[in-house]
């Protein structure tokens, strides 16, 4: 009876130790991934087979319970341990789930655990494990087969783990052969050496502690840590956004306003030279940012289109004053000298960093659709399209203003000529544009450079580079 009494106890430490392992487990590893999970569930089956291998021994060790209670008692802990077994299989496959082979060898481990559960059923009426004759507990012929499937099993589970060992680190496989030699060697002792000391769950249950030495998760402390190092990268990360923002908006602040003072500035001095063309440089901005609307450009687009508009004769300040202030007709060489005004004002606008394009308006904007324009005879699309648009918001407000040397024509009338020319000296698609806002009278000509910023750009923009 002390035996009995010493080996009972002996067990419900093991269940105790038990125990406390899954509560760990459960907090510590509570990530649903397939090994924690297998891990998990093999605790709790090597739980559920120490406390019926511990009713049974009670059962045994005291009389008065009836006989099929014990019966009953013997025969759930034979199908834990066998489940136990096979759970740790389960608990090795685990590691290799994303591997095809997986599917197949848990099925085999299923088949042949239900195997034994048969033989353990078939031992209730034939006692071919185990029988109780007259109360007292004796092995049958076939006793050991109730050890066959826990040894397949260690067998089976050593062998996975050297199939692949690539998928385990050192200390992995180092604890999960400890794991398997403890399940074995319990069992074993208990068959062969001292039957009467109970070995075949306390050292499995030791063996399960050696469980926490390794990463339960394969990846899961790795994880954890490359969890905890994005989160302070995805800290820095943001820092430096936060700054990288804050300092392109300044830096698009200072631009739009150095755009915006020089626009202004340049755009007086244009005017200052051509005395004759008061807000001339304005309307064609304007109306270049409104053709481009109507186009459906972008809201960025317009804005670089107007940009562009208002310094589109800026070279003007390159020619001769007795030629940009002629008020006749002009002979070829005052027409030579003119026409070098598109490429002073691009010179004069390539130097500004802050708003790369810019002198593409002033660089082909006396360009032709049909390729007979100046200064360097571009046909069609390889003109670019905001000097397209400002061609003809150009040609528009030039016949259309009042000069000294010639009368103005009327809106219709100025928009019949526009549309004559198409294709010849404008895009098609511009002179559409142009004609179809003029007929909708959405566009005022003397429209201010501040009042124009506001209704073209908003609270403002910047040319961007393409």
């Amino acid at each position: 009876m002390r035996l009995n009494l010493y080996n009972t106890n002996y067990e419900a430490g093991s269940l105790i130790l038990l125990f406390f392992l899954y509560l760990y487990l459960r907090r510590k590893y509570y990530n649903k991934s397939a090994v924690n999970d297998a891990l998990r569930r093999l605790v709790v089956m090597e739980m559920i087979t120490t406390f019926l291998d511990l009713l049974t021994s009670v059962m045994i060790s005291f009389s008065g319970f009836p006989l099929w209670s014990e019966v009953l008692a013997n025969t759930l802990y034979y199908l834990a341990l066998l489940t136990t077994s096979a759970m740790l299989v389960i608990y090795i496959l685990a590691f290799i789930k994303d591997r095809p082979v997986y599917s197949r060898l848990l099925s085999l481990t299923k088949v042949i655990l239900l195997g034994f559960w048969i033989a353990v059923f078939v031992n209730i009426p034939t006692g071919i494990i185990c029988r109780f004759d007259g109360g007292e507990y004796t092995h049958g012929p076939l006793y050991l087969l109730i050890y066959i499937e826990p040894v397949l099993c260690i067998i089976a589970s050593a062998i996975l783990i050297f199939t692949y060992r690539e998928v385990f680190s050192r200390n992995m496989k180092i604890i999960l052969l400890l794991i398997i030699l403890f399940s074995g060697v319990g069992p074993v002792l208990q068959a062969t050496v001292c039957p009467d000391v109970l070995l075949s769950n306390v050292t499995p249950a030791m063996s399960m502690l050696m469980a926490l030495f390794t990463v339960v998760s394969p990846n899961y402390n790795e994880l954890e840590a490359k969890k905890a190092e994005l989160e302070q990268k995805k800290i820095s990360l943001s820092k430096e956004v936060a700054e990288k923002t804050a300092e392109v908006m300044k830096k698009e602040e200072r631009s739009e306003l150095l755009s915006k003072q020089i626009i202004a500035s340049l755009a007086e001095t244009i005017d200052a030279v051509t005395i004759e063309k008061q807000f001339h440089t304005e309307n064609v901005a304007y109306l270049s940012a409104l053709i481009a609307k109507e186009m459906g450009l972008s809201r960025n687009q317009q804005y670089s289109v107007y940009c562009m508009g208002i310094v589109h004769d800026i070279g003007i300040v390159g020619v001769d004053e007795d030629v940009v202030l002629k008020t006749g007709a002009y002979t070829e060489e005052d027409k030579a000298k003119m026409e070098k005004h598109t490429q002073i004002g691009a010179r004069i606008l390539s130097r500004i960093e802050e708003m790369p394009n810019i002198s593409v308006g002033a660089h082909y904007h006396h360009e032709h659709y049909d390729g007979t324009g100046y200064p360097e005879g571009l046909k069609g699309e390889n003109i670019p399209l905001e000097a397209r648009i400002i061609a003809a918001a150009d040609a528009y407000d030039g016949m259309t203003e009042q000069r000294s040397y010639k009368n103005r024509l009327t809106k219709d009338e100025a928009i019949e000529e526009i549309r004559r020319c198409a294709g010849t000296q404008f895009d098609p698609r511009v002179a559409r544009a142009l004609t179809l806002l003029l007929k909708r009278n959405k566009y005022q000509p003397g429209v201010s450079v501040e009042d124009a910023f506001l209704k073209v750009a908003g609270k403002g923009g910047n040319l961007k580079k393409k």
